[in-house]
């Protein structure tokens, strides 16, 4: 399994989820940090990173072979626009 880390940004915008949004989440990261199939990921145009749908909420996101840094999470409508394009 890739380790994840959640940065500053990702983990404020995550604990001001509420709880049951917040476990959903968190278990869909880890189920997708344990074998990257079966979710809805593509890379961002313009943008050096993925995005991956999970219902109304967007993960936004990097990974290499080891890794996966969460960057920003939220809803759909307030997630985009936060991020300097390339």
């Amino acid at each position: 399994m890739k380790q994840i880390r959640y940065t500053p940004t990702a983990a404020a915008a995550l604990s001001r989820l509420d709880r049951a949004t917040r476990l959903t989440l968190v278990a869909d990261i880890l189920a997708y940090a344990e074998d990257g199939t079966g979710f809805d990921v593509i890379e961002l145009s313009g943008y050096d990173a993925k995005r991956m749908t999970l219902g109304d909420y967007r993960v936004i996101f990097t990974e290499t072979r080891e890794h996966i840094a969460i960057f920003d999470l939220g809803h759909r409508a307030e997630v985009y626009g936060n991020w300097p394009r390339r």
